[in-house]
């Protein structure tokens, strides 16, 4: 997926940044490997084309312009749980039933994924993963995760600061495959882990940032 995104150091005006764009997908056709992350075909581009595209891919770098992919986030918690990516509440079904899975699409260029989760009884975790369009698992619940019992403003959006002390490793509570009572939860990679907060409290907040 193409996604044009202008930064205020791009030489180029609306017309002509639309116009390079689209010479851009020609080069992506013809083959030419793209070094924004964008997909492009198996064919073989010449020399020439390639000195030629290199010029128009400098000239989108400038403007900001990259390639987004569309990621999976399955998730859930035990027992009542709510998703945000970059600050956004996210709605997907199972969200208040940890035996489903939650499944949400996110773009590849999130910053932030946070998830609150309320626990009723006595058993208490969050579990998720993140898939990239080819099914390889690029994110799990694990100890880089970040959790705590206090609720803070802003405490879901990306640019969020751990000021207050509060905020500490998630602690691992066991593996997916085979944890009581949950067993096996839908699709979530098998590598994910059970977390929570070490001090059990009965709300947590837990967020991975891209660094």
């Amino acid at each position: 997926v193409l996604v044009s995104i202008v930064t205020s150091n791009c030489p180029l005006k609306k017309k002509k940044f639309q116009k390079t764009v689209k010479q851009y997908k020609k080069c992506l056709h013809k083959g030419f490997s793209s070094k924004l992350g964008c997909d492009s075909t198996d064919k073989k581009p010449g020399k020439k084309l390639v000195k030629k595209c290199s010029k128009i891919e400098k000239k989108l770098k400038n403007c900001g312009y990259k390639c987004e992919q569309e990621f999976t986030l399955k998730a859930t918690c035990d027992n009542t749980m709510t998703v945000y990516v970059d600050g956004a509440e996210q709605q997907a079904e199972g969200m208040s039933d940890w035996k489903k899975e939650s499944v949400i699409p996110i773009s590849s260029s999130f910053t932030a994924i946070a998830i609150k989760c309320i626990n009723l009884q006595a058993s208490q975790g969050i579990l998720a993963s993140l898939q990239n369009p080819a099914d390889e698992y690029v994110l799990v619940t694990d100890g880089t995760w970040r959790c705590t019992g206090e609720e803070e403003n802003g405490w879901m959006k990306p640019g969020f600061k751990e000021t207050s002390g509060n905020w500490h490793p998630a602690d691992i509570i066991g593996p997916h495959v085979r944890m009581w009572p949950w067993i096996r939860i839908g699709q979530i990679s098998e590598s994910a882990k059970w977390i929570w907060t070490k001090s059990r409290y009965s709300t947590v907040y837990c967020r991975y940032t891209v660094n």
